[in-house]
């Protein structure tokens, strides 16, 4: 009982390590992507 208790904080311990992480992530890959948007939306025009 107790190592299940260890192993859900651990889990626990990694969640909340990972999810800031890929929002992070998400958050930068989605300025890249407006960043080409913007590229390609210019080329277009010119």
């Amino acid at each position: 009982m107790i190592g299940l208790l260890n192993i859900g904080s651990l889990m626990l311990g990694l969640i909340a390590w990972i999810l800031p992480a890929l929002g992070c992530l998400l958050f930068m890959l989605t300025k890249l992507f407006k960043k080409f948007d913007d590229i390609t939306v210019k080329n277009k025009i010119i």
